[in-house]
């Protein structure tokens, strides 16, 4: 098989945690190994499986998922294992210039995967197919917390899901559960997930499992996602619904970066003043970003107005944003800005260059509110989504990462209009 291909052989799990059972083992009377080991024995004998799969991923795909979903920086996962694999079969065991022996009278240890690649894949995974069979939109996306990914809900219930990305070497193929997640990785999946739930019933957990079976000759992948949800009984119980810590403060971190982006004209990030928070002039910049990120906000809660726990939040996600713009640091927001260039100074529906990848560039377009609310409005849960394009642009496939578009080729694509995003494009 062409090395443009990856090769992932999916199953997708439920499970309902009963409410026994998160009583029992939500308390610090049981350390986190024993209370793993028993969570992780209930799914293992009761989890049902919804959905088996073999899928086909171009590489460019994975390249252009690289610029949406992980939260560290790196160029391509992909080669940096490869890279790895040809280090540990021992066909670069001596890589230097000049004669060398010939006995083995001198080798190089054997070297481990890099935990940053392989959790990228991980991520990128989780990624693609949270938006193909949970939900078309991810609200937040944590930085160095809990869980990576928290998704808008879909349904009447309204219940947000939590998507935790896990991925891992020397993974083997299998049709359980215990064949495919290694042991430690689902013990600790399932305590957040007790300990979640406990603090808030109103949410479905997902662990995106990630296991690297074969780097040569091309990659042989697992992916395995497991949902998690609390018995009924424990939702009928509760008395308040809330919205969940996590999603208040990511929601007021993308507040207030979407609006940091509309003051870069209005302040010099090297003035010191602003570094003082009494003085009028910083009081005064905070002003305008209080009342910017309540707009963002509102953007982005637009269909969630009626939402019991987003009116019940209404005044946690207030203090929080204004908590965070007192902890903000201005001289970071020129940074920032970067970042959404392409979302602010370039037309919506209109590619522009992103990245060069060797020989190839990748192009990104953001999408205008009409096309994304027409393409949220029309989703609906498919797995078989997950690797395929949404339209072309000549021959080149377009691709959905994370709420925009991104295509990846050698020809020149900036400033061209990106077609109009179709789910059923095969």
């Amino acid at each position: 098989m062409s090395s443009n291909y990856i090769e992932i052989d999916f199953r997708a799990f439920d499970h309902t945690i009963s409410e026994d059972l998160m009583i029992r083992y939500g308390s610090p009377y049981f350390d986190r190994k024993t209370a793993g080991q028993v969570l992780a024995q209930d799914l293992l004998q009761k989890a049902v499986r919804t959905h088996s799969e073999f899928f086909q991923f171009d590489r460019a795909q994975v390249a252009c998922a690289n610029e949406a979903f992980p939260e560290t920086a790196v160029a391509d996962a992909l080669a940096d294992l490869e890279i790895w694999d040809s280090w540990s079969s021992g066909l670069r065991i001596f890589p230097y210039p000049g004669k060398f022996s010939r006995l083995g009278l001198t080798r190089q240890e054997s070297k481990t995967a890099s935990n940053t690649a392989t959790g990228v894949i991980g991520e990128i995974f989780a990624g693609l197919f949270g938006q193909a069979g949970i939900s078309p939109e991810v609200l937040v996306r944590n930085v160095l917390h809990w869980p990576d990914f928290i998704y808008n809900y879909t349904g009447k219930d309204q219940i947000y899901p939590f998507v935790e990305a896990k991925a891992f070497t020397n993974a083997s193929l299998g049709e359980e559960i215990e064949k495919r997640v290694r042991d430690n990785l689902l013990y600790e999946f399932l305590e957040n997930c007790v300990s979640q739930l406990n603090s808030d019933p109103f949410l479905e957990i997902w662990g995106s499992f990630t296991g690297i079976v074969r780097i040569s000759p091309g990659f042989m992948l697992t992916q395995t996602m497991i949902r998690v949800m609390p018995d009924p009984k424990k939702r009928d119980s509760a008395k308040k619904r809330l919205l969940p810590e996590a999603l208040v403060f990511g929601l007021a971190d993308r507040a207030i970066a979407t609006a940091a982006v509309n003051l870069e004209k209005d302040f010099n990030p090297d003035d010191k003043e602003l570094q003082v928070v009494q003085s009028p002039k910083r009081r005064e910049l905070d002003r305008k970003l209080y009342l910017l990120s309540r707009k963002s906000l509102e953007a982005i809660l637009a269909e969630s107005t009626v939402h019991v726990a987003v009116q019940a939040s209404s005044q946690d996600l207030d203090d929080c944003i204004k908590k965070r713009i007192q902890e903000l640091d201005y001289s970071e927001i020129r940074g920032a800005t970067a970042f959404f260039d392409i979302k602010t100074k370039t037309p919506e529906m209109t590619f522009s260059h992103a990245r060069r990848t060797g020989s190839e560039t990748i192009y990104a377009a953001s999408m205008d509110l009409a096309t994304d609310g027409a393409l949220r409005r029309g989703w609906k849960p498919d797995w078989g989504n997950v690797n395929q394009p949404v339209g072309k642009i000549g021959e080149n496939p377009v691709w959905l990462c994370g709420g925009n578009l991104y295509a990846q080729t050698s020809n020149d694509l900036q400033g061209k209009r990106a077609p109009i995003p179709n789910r059923k494009f095969k």
